[in-house]
């Protein structure tokens, strides 16, 4: 009786915080600076705008904004556009540039004692150009990488570098039973950003790590609780296309409208999201949007980066040694939120209880939907799952 209360009352504390999206981390030791402090002055170079919704933009500079209250950290933003991919090319202040080069530039400045990557495209650059060997005396954080890390021989990484990234297969989780629970779909389209490098080599897909990271936790959350669904996953183009394309986004939404699908999970970047949101009649869940539309709220998942960010600094605060490295945040940190369900609260409970209490895993290597080659073995494992929970819900 008390192992059940006690679970009860850490899945209460962590809906508390999880459910309050307009969440404001308040330290005791606020407007202090800690006797280990190194860093000052904070440059964050932020990705182009259509990869991302404005609401996690904004959450994120939240975020920047406690920072400075809390620790007196003044920060700066650098605003990049007109993302082209070959080669990789930004504009800022109407000049065509780079992350790398823009970086570069603010380095030798002599201002900064971090410079921040805000944003999963800023993980590309040449071993040449990886600026944490160049610039040992600064510091680095690449944020929201999803796991990725620019190529760099690992064994060279030094102390100045920081990685820090959401598990994915989290958040699609989590989207995934609700779209289960609260929808109910029969047949459900999830679209990836691209298929592979070569449109040759269609059999073999290697699709963006982070879009399919939230396609397979995505279908883990579906089929756990309706494992008789139907599942098919598209692609809106090869690697090697400007793959910031919504009108393409929208032309395959509307194939998909005549094809009778109740809804489309969009595991895009936000730009190719708006495309499906404007091509698609039905339901469309959304991951890292907060935002509403006319006709209602879409259904969404979405990261509460301003507790993330303040958490990461209070731990860089503390201690210099705790800064580099690969910092990753899911459902056990508390920091996703459901946005546009109603009232999920009792699915919320569910999802922390299996997963950060009863430890259930969320396989992260899914490849395969009804439409690829090898769905019935994934298929069969997401069944058995779903006996064994049933099963335990009941005892």
């Amino acid at each position: 009786m008390k192992f059940q209360f006690k679970k009860i009352l850490l899945v209460s504390v962590l809906l508390f915080c999880f459910l309050s999206t307009n969440f404001h981390m308040v330290l005791a030791h606020q407007g202090t600076t800690s006797s280990n402090q190194t860093i000052k002055n904070i440059a964050i170079i932020l990705d182009s705008p259509e990869f991302y919704d404005s609401s996690f933009t904004n959450d994120v500079l939240n975020g920047f904004d406690l920072v400075n209250e809390t620790y007196n950290m003044n920060y700066t933003v650098y605003a990049l556009t007109n993302y082209s991919k070959s080669p990789i090319t930004y504009y800022y202040n109407q000049t065509s540039t780079n992350h790398t080069e823009l970086a570069d530039n603010l380095v030798k400045t002599g201002q900064y004692d971090l410079i921040v990557f805000m944003g999963y495209e800023l993980r590309r650059e040449k071993k040449a150009n990886f600026l944490p060997n160049r610039y040992p005396d600064t510091k680095f954080l690449y944020y929201d990488l999803s796991g990725q890390v620019p190529s760099h021989p690992k064994s060279s990484l030094g102390n100045n570098t920081a990685f820090f990234s959401f598990n994915e297969s989290h958040v699609g989780f989590i989207a995934g039973t609700l779209t289960a629970e609260v929808i109910s779909p029969q047949k459900i389209a999830m679209i990836c950003t691209y298929r592979n490098s070569w449109p040759s080599d269609v059999s073999k897909p290697r699709p963006d790590p982070r879009s399919w990271q939230l396609i397979t936790g995505f279908q883990s959350g579906v089929l756990r609780s309706t494992p008789e669904v139907e599942l098919l996953i598209y692609y809106i183009d090869y690697f090697w296309e400007k793959w910031t394309d919504s009108d393409k986004a929208k032309e395959l939404a509307e194939d998909l409208n005549k094809q009778d699908f109740d809804l489309i999970f969009s595991a895009l970047q936000n730009n190719n999201t708006l495309g499906i949101l404007e091509g698609f009649t039905e339901n469309v869940v959304t991951v890292d949007s907060d935002r509403s539309i006319i006709d209602g709220t879409v259904p969404s998942v979405v990261k509460n980066n301003t507790k993330a960010i303040l958490t990461l600094f209070e731990k860089f605060n503390q201690s210099v040694s705790n800064f580099p490295g690969n910092h990753t945040l899911g459902l056990e940190e508390n920091v996703f939120y459901p946005s546009g369900w109603g009232n999920v609260t009792g699915i919320m409970e569910e999802i922390y209880t299996d997963v950060v209490i009863n430890n259930i895993v969320i396989p992260t290597n899914i490849k395969h939907a009804e439409n690829t080659p090898g769905f019935e073995i994934f298929a069969f494992l997401s069944i058995i799952l779903y006996i064994t929970i049933s099963r335990r819900r009941k005892k």
